[in-house]
């Protein structure tokens, strides 16, 4: 019985000391949650501030289509009056004498 408690005894050590190790190598992992909750915030924050970027980025260009579109308003108005100031010739314009002679 000796042999076998003596055995069992080297077992448990050799067992009690690869727990150790395991335990020494888990111990980093103690605060794994709280380093992924942390992480987490960060890339909330930053989706956070890009869609603020987007956001702003959208309305900018909304205001900058408007802003063509008035002045492409503005532009067809302008048109329309100088037609009516100035009538186009179109095709009946006549050539100067000098190159119809050519």
């Amino acid at each position: 019985m000796d042999k076998f408690e003596a055995g069992a005894t080297v077992r448990r050590a050799a067992t009690d000391a690869r727990f150790g190790k395991i335990e020494d190598r888990l111990q980093p992992l103690d605060n794994y949650q709280y380093r992924t909750t942390t992480v987490e915030a960060q890339v909330k924050a930053i989706n956070e501030r890009l869609d603020r970027g987007f956001d702003v980025q959208r309305d900018s260009m909304e205001a900058l289509r408007k802003s063509i579109g008035d002045v492409s308003l503005q532009i067809g108005l302008l048109s329309q009056r100088l037609d009516a100031v100035v009538p186009r010739k179109g095709a009946n314009v006549e050539l100067p004498s000098r190159i119809a002679k050519e």
